[in-house]
């Protein structure tokens, strides 16, 4: 993760965060998270996946304990019942 981060390559990080184990809080030799590492040109992109990434865990972790008023207030603005169209077949 540090060097994907260091390097720019967002696609890498992109897959990297899908792993549900992923650990983003380790501490390399200089003593730098991953966030810390990222290179200065990609900063804005890697860290907006990064946002997302927690989000995604965050309402996982909501839906798995049943709790629907934290995942709704996650999903506030994304998601309205009128993104989704009735087809003849239903």
């Amino acid at each position: 993760m540090h060097v994907a981060c260091q390097v720019g390559a967002k696609d890498i990080v992109k897959i990297l965060l899908t792993y549900p184990d992923v650990k983003t809080d380790i501490r390399n030799c200089e003593g730098k998270s991953p966030e810390d590492s990222i290179e200065r040109g990609s900063k804005n992109v890697i860290e907006l996946e990064f946002k997302k990434a927690q989000k995604g865990k965050e309402l996982l972790n909501a839906l798995s304990n049943r709790d629907i008023y934290r995942a709704k207030t996650l999903l506030d603005g994304e998601l309205s019942p009128n993104c989704w169209r009735r087809t003849y077949s239903g």
